[in-house]
């Protein structure tokens, strides 16, 4: 009985076209989940399997801070990619400092946009003055979270 349905199935492939997707016989329960490209940062927290080139995280708060007028957005995914990027080396910055250091760094949104500020020019992006905020935001509420823990 098995055997005549698995000869079944196969005869069924075997006549179906070349461009065959096997979740069309078999209903996955993850079926929901099945990206074409998950890993595009169309979505935050995606672009986590980027592998970065060395001392692309490290972060210069040398000098003043620029005063931003750049009016033009950047791609959504681009944003989200760099995003993520930038929480793993804020991540890394904040956990070389000592503990007095973190504790008056965490809600300086000056200190934050001046990090945001070094990686874009590290990464060659320039963020608009509205994703720029929106950045420092989320990044101190990266931070916040990142404490709580």
């Amino acid at each position: 009985m098995f055997a005549t349905f698995a000869l079944g199935i196969g005869y069924y492939l075997n006549k179906s076209d070349e461009n065959y997707d096997f979740n069309d016989i078999i209903w996955l329960p993850h079926e929901k989940f099945n990206f074409k490209n998950p890993d595009d940062g169309q979505k935050p927290s995606t672009s986590m399997h980027y592998v970065e080139p060395l001392g692309i995280n490290k972060v210069n708060i040398k000098g003043p801070i620029k005063v931003n007028t750049n009016e033009k957005d950047i791609p959504i995914k681009t944003f989200n990619v760099f995003l993520d990027n930038a929480k793993i080396a804020l991540k890394h910055h904040y956990n070389n400092l000592s503990v007095i250091q973190q504790q008056y760094f965490k809600n300086d949104s000056s200190y934050i946009r001046k990090i945001v500020q070094s990686l874009q020019e590290k990464r060659s992006v320039s963020l608009s003055r509205a994703q720029e905020d929106k950045a420092v935001s989320q990044m101190g509420r990266f931070l916040d979270n990142m404490n709580n823990y």
